[in-house]
């Protein structure tokens, strides 16, 4: 897989697996019903996951034109 794609996914995915987390840790807690809590949490971060892999892959891309040998390839070397 293409790093760029693989840089979103893992960005967009840490941003939603901590706000399910969180969610549940209210659900549990009693705060709030669980159902309200995941539903509000994960419908919102999804959508805030989209910014953060947009300012990943930004990131990502600068990092690789300005100083390419700071990447990482496939095979544990650097560019």
């Amino acid at each position: 897989m293409d790093v760029p794609v693989c840089s979103r996914i893992a960005s967009w995915f840490s941003v939603v697996a901590a706000s399910f987390f969180a969610a549940l840790e209210l659900g549990i807690s009693g705060t709030y019903a669980i159902a309200i809590t995941m539903k509000a949490m994960l419908g919102v971060h999804a959508v805030i996951g989209l910014g953060e892999a947009a300012i990943t892959i930004a990131v990502i891309t600068f990092i690789s034109r300005v100083r390419p040998e700071l990447i990482l390839t496939r095979d544990g070397g650097l560019k």
